[in-house]
């Protein structure tokens, strides 16, 4: 029984961690409107609202869909926000063109 509880601890700690490594996120595509140093508000392309978003230092950033550690936003710029229930955002997505203009 002594070698049986570690074991089912073990097992229970793995599972939690899978669970939380996989938490729900929504996505949102839309025109940036507002940013600030730790937050974006996005107007949502599908129902026209605007929606803010948290950042903070775990949030990816990318460039059509490339990960990138330069990325510049500008109002006006397409963004794709994945974010958790709380609306953190998880990766911003910036669209831009091949001219590395913002994407129309």
């Amino acid at each position: 029984m002594k070698k049986v509880f570690p074991l089912l601890l073990i097992l229970l700690i793995a599972a939690t961690g899978v669970y939380a490594a996989k938490a729900k996120t929504t996505t949102v595509s839309g025109t940036l409107e507002k940013m600030g140093t730790r937050m974006l508000t996005v107007k949502d392309q599908k129902t026209n609202e605007s929606k803010d978003f948290a950042l903070n230092e775990s949030t990816q950033y990318s460039i059509n869909n490339k990960k990138s550690n330069q990325v510049t936003l500008k109002v006006g710029d397409k963004v794709t926000i994945e974010s958790t229930a709380k609306n953190v955002a998880v990766r911003v997505n910036v669209e831009q063109t091949e001219a590395g203009g913002s994407g129309l």
